[in-house]
């Protein structure tokens, strides 16, 4: 009797099928099937800058994310200009192509020429070479307010 109900309770274990494991699954091989510079992006990987353009066509450095590429490099400040990527002028081309330029394979190289505003002194360029990786913070990042300042137009575009 009792010996034949325990097996059947023991069968009958909702946690024996987990749907999470298949999900999971799911998403590798869409990651490592997209073919290099298409597909859903699963394998792609930003830099971790929030780029902002003035009205003169000059783009900025406007946030850094932790964990990321920029943010690990410790050498981009926030106001830094972007003059190059990889040997390629920023100004010459949109927003979302300097975004395209940004966002490679994980593991991949990208070298950025900023310069540096300085009082009393030239500005300072220089370049900085980051390897593009997966988000590395184990904690949820503090958002921060939006800054409600009417400043002239800028495109905002995250490269996440």
């Amino acid at each position: 009797g009792p010996t034949s109900m325990g097996s059947a309770a023991g069968n009958g274990e909702p946690n024996s099928t987990g749907g999470s494991g298949e999900m999971g699954g799911a998403d590798s091989p869409w990651a490592a099937s997209a073919p290099p510079g298409q597909g859903p992006g699963g394998d792609k990987v930003g830099l971790g800058l929030l780029l902002d353009r003035n009205r003169e066509n000059i783009t900025r450095i406007g946030k850094i994310a932790p964990g990321l590429a920029a943010g690990l490099s410790k050498k981009i400040q926030v106001g830094d200009i972007l003059e190059k990527i990889d040997d390629e002028m920023v100004n010459a081309v949109s927003l979302d192509e300097v975004k395209r330029r940004c966002v490679g394979e994980e593991d991949s190289v990208c070298v950025l020429r900023l310069v540096r505003r300085r009082e009393f002194y030239e500005p300072l360029r220089f370049d900085v070479s980051l390897t593009r990786t997966k988000m590395v913070l184990d904690y949820p990042s503090r958002s921060a307010a939006p800054s409600s300042a009417s400043s002239p137009p800028i495109v905002r575009l995250v490269v996440y």
